[in-house]
């Protein structure tokens, strides 16, 4: 849970699906498919879980019953505060159980959450922008801070991370444009050698449409072990068309990190097919091939959210998802 936009949080850009109406619960179902002479000739439940929320949209229980096709009993449950702030996220599970408590000010600010394997507490300076940021091991100790430094606007410029007793441990800054998006940000070892350079264009509607994360070697600051192009395409409506990621330093990455996904759309503007292409560099439409790698396809209730989606990989169908969308 994120109440402010940090540096640390910077995340990949893909399509989303928000649920859209009053949804009171949802039945979730993912089956494993096997096909022979163009059939479907099995059907495995490998996922299921129901989830409820309040009326005002917010997650309140989890029930998870399947997963990897073994039955099993975990249950994730959500309260708010009268806010409608998160204040306890809790996993009742024979394996990984937790409770995650959150903490407000009297302003409303978050000043403590659970962060991975530690808990991180937050100060804020006298316009309400944050500051500081403790992180905590499991037995309470210390074990680094994070400081933010704000320009006028509220966006955090710099983040200087320190060890438990001081010592610097590398920083990260940041340029804006007259908007407040992010156009430039880097990140850089105590010693000042800069690691990574990540460059920000966005388009007339203010959409991200290409962003170049470059990594250097940590034994020589002029090498590049990546560039990661992503390039972003988008209709006249700011509806996201292309979405690709190519790492021009590593073309042959055998880890899949080079990737394009199209989205088609219907006349009532809701996405129904997704295409995956695996490519080495960018490719235009006319050039790409006529069976994507792997593609989803999408069915939506008269509300406006998918009920079921339908993967496929090299033309055959792997993979079903259902849902069973109760509304308020």
């Amino acid at each position: 849970m994120q109440l402010f936009k940090t540096m640390e949080e910077d995340k990949d850009l893909d399509l989303i699906l928000p649920l859209v109406g009053n949804v009171k619960s949802i039945v979730e179902k993912s089956y494993t498919v096997k096909m022979k002479g163009g059939k479907v000739t099995k059907k495995t439940l490998y996922f299921q879980n129901i989830q409820e929320f309040n009326t005002t949209g917010k997650p309140i229980k989890k029930h998870i019953t399947v997963v990897l096709g073994e039955r099993t009993d975990d249950v994730i449950s959500w309260q708010y505060n009268e806010e409608g702030a998160l204040v306890l996220e809790e996993r009742k599970a024979k394996n990984f159980p937790y409770k995650h408590l959150y903490k407000y000010d009297e302003q409303g600010r978050l000043i403590e959450e659970p962060w991975g394997d530690f808990q991180r507490k937050i100060s804020y300076d006298a316009l309400g922008n944050a500051t500081e940021v403790y992180y905590y091991n499991k037995k309470g100790a210390l074990e680094w801070r994070n400081v933010w430094v704000n320009d006028p606007h509220g966006n955090v410029i710099e983040e200087v991370r320190y060890t438990a007793s001081g010592e610097l441990i590398g920083k990260e800054t940041a340029a804006y444009d007259a908007q407040h998006r992010k156009i430039l940000g880097e990140e850089f070892t105590a010693d000042g050698q800069r690691t990574e350079r990540t460059t920000y264009k966005y388009n007339k509607l203010g959409l991200l449409t290409d962003r170049i994360l470059i990594v250097y070697a940590d034994d020589n600051p002029d090498e590049i072990t990546m560039r990661m192009v992503q390039k972003c395409l988008y209709d006249d409506k700011g509806r996201l068309l292309e979405n690709s990621f190519v790492d021009t330093a590593n073309l042959n990455d055998e880890m899949g990190a080079n990737y394009l996904n199209e989205y088609h759309y219907n006349e009532a503007g809701l996405m129904v097919q997704k295409r995956i292409y695996d490519i080495q560099g960018y490719l235009p439409k006319d050039q790409r091939p006529t069976r994507p790698n792997a593609r989803e396809e999408y069915t939506y209730d008269s509300t406006g959210n998918w009920v079921k989606k339908v993967t496929y990989e090299n033309g055959n169908i792997t993979e079903i998802e259902t849902r069973e969308i109760i509304y308020y």
